[in-house]
């Protein structure tokens, strides 16, 4: 009887839960933090957005190399380049935008050059590091789908 081939990796059902998994993770902790904080009287808009905002640099870190590069596909490489240079700057703006949030949550104010995204009651440093995060889960989505094709 023959033995089926093993999947390659990053195709297992497993390997996709785990990078949902560390894409959820930081959210799943600040939730946590959160509730933990607020037990105590502390606000969240303290820690929580410069949280986030780090933990968006996180996921577009591992997206600045480009990985499974195959001269057979051209089309699919230019993607994969594309999504490298997408990771540069928004990193890049990522750095900007931490330090933003995290001068905002010591002095109350954000500073001038960063924007005041706001969503209902929602803070703006809560504000632009969901975004931020968001764009960095999309990118790596791509990255992972890249992949896959």
């Amino acid at each position: 009887m023959a033995t089926p081939t093993p999947l390659p990796l990053d195709t297992r059902p497993r390997d996709t839960a785990l990078q949902l998994g560390v894409m959820a993770l930081p959210a799943i902790l600040g939730a946590f933090e959160s509730v933990m904080r607020h037990t105590h009287g502390e606000s969240y808009s303290e820690f929580f957005p410069p949280s986030l905002a780090a933990a968006g640099l996180g996921l577009f870190l591992p997206l600045l190399l480009p990985d499974g590069l195959d001269p057979a596909t051209p089309r699919r490489n230019l993607v994969m380049w594309v999504t490298v240079w997408i990771s540069i700057v928004s990193t890049a703006i990522g750095v900007g935008i931490w330090v933003g949030i995290l001068y905002a949550s010591l002095y109350g104010a954000l500073p001038d050059w960063l924007p005041s995204l706001k969503w209902g009651s929602q803070e703006p440093p809560f504000c632009l590091a969901v975004a931020y995060y968001l764009a960095g889960m999309t990118l790596t989505l791509i990255r992972v789908w890249l992949k896959r094709v």
